[in-house]
């Protein structure tokens, strides 16, 4: 038995299937999307894929269970072949050698087909709107959302109703110095709407919660956190703006079947076998779902409730 991780450096989650995986005595290998990473030799009329990774081989057939947790297969350093083909035929390439390396790459990830897969890297990202209109097609209660350029309409929105908006696919964030630059899930009303749009904003109406749940699902099986976030203004909008130090309450949640059942349907129709959702619960005990985040967080429930997620996902790619 091999297993094959494709992730990131600094993914405690994966470090810590790791060390279960190297505990039994199971041989693993990381690939991270920090790696460098060079084709060696790929063949397809007699199915050869041999990569050097870090400066060691690694055939991407030989393994029995591979887990997408995050990451991909890093691009080249393309400058010295920009500057030769700049030098040479006068064009920019910078795009075209983009998508080569995106259409090789996505191969790369996928020519391996073992037995046991846990993720996928098609569904590693999801579109959200999408997800929002199959979820309901589930029975799951969702958001109000609204899409919109036009400011009158956006602000008419935000008059009749609280709002909340976020952005419409993935988190932004930006590292420069020593100043971290990130977009968080926040309140908006009608004073907040510029009088000039040059691009479509999300918003969604603001659902009263009584507490935010955190749900990891592993092959059908639902792991769940209460967070009681709305006890600190800072979280209140978002759980991830707290601090080191004002950190909401955490624990060990059980879901009612009916709605275990209905993301495991949402699940299915995204041909997913690992997700986090977020869900919350109002006051009069209604569960609304928000997303679903494929590769999402997990230590982030396996530790304080004991789920000991990792374990489960080590154990799966070795049975």
């Amino acid at each position: 038995m091999r297993v094959l991780i494709f992730g990131e450096a600094n993914d405690r989650t994966a470090h810590e299937v790791g060390l279960w995986l190297h505990r039994w005595g199971v041989p693993f290998t990381q690939i991270n999307k920090e790696d460098d990473v060079q084709i060696v030799k790929l063949s397809l009329h007699n199915r050869t894929a041999l990569i050097r990774v870090n400066g060691h081989l690694i055939d991407l057939h030989q393994f029995d269970a591979i887990w997408h947790r995050r990451g991909y297969l890093k691009a080249p350093d393309m400058q010295r072949t920009l500057q030769t083909a700049w030098e040479r035929y006068g064009l920019p390439m910078d795009n075209f050698l983009e998508r080569e390396w995106r259409m090789l790459r996505d191969y790369l990830m996928q020519v391996a087909q073992p037995a046991k897969q846990l993720g996928n890297f098609k569904t590693s990202s999801v579109n959200k709107l999408r997800v929002l209109d199959m979820a309901s097609q589930c029975g799951l209660r969702t958001p109000k959302t609204y899409v919109s350029q036009c400011t009158e309409r956006l602000k008419k929105i935000a008059a009749q109703q609280s709002c909340i908006t976020k952005p419409i696919g993935e988190v932004f964030s930006h590292s420069t110095g020593d100043a971290l630059y990130q977009s968080y899930t926040t309140s908006c009303n009608e004073g907040d709407i510029a009088h000039t749009l040059q691009f479509p904003v999300l918003l969604q109406e603001s659902i009263e919660k009584w507490v935010e749940l955190r749900i990891f699902i592993l092959l059908g099986k639902c792991y769940s956190m209460a967070v009681f976030s709305q006890a600190i203004t800072q979280t209140a909008a978002d759980y991830r703006n707290h601090s080191q130090n004002n950190k909401p309450r955490m624990v060990p949640f059980t879901l009612p079947i009916e709605i275990s059942q209905k993301l495991i349907m949402l699940n299915n129709m995204l041909e997913l076998n690992t997700s986090s959702v977020d869900m919350i619960i109002t006051p009069n005990l209604q569960y609304v779902f928000l997303e679903v985040n494929p590769v999402g967080n997990i230590e982030m429930l396996s530790k304080p409730c004991n789920c000991h997620i990792e374990r489960e996902i080590a154990k799966y790619m070795t049975q």
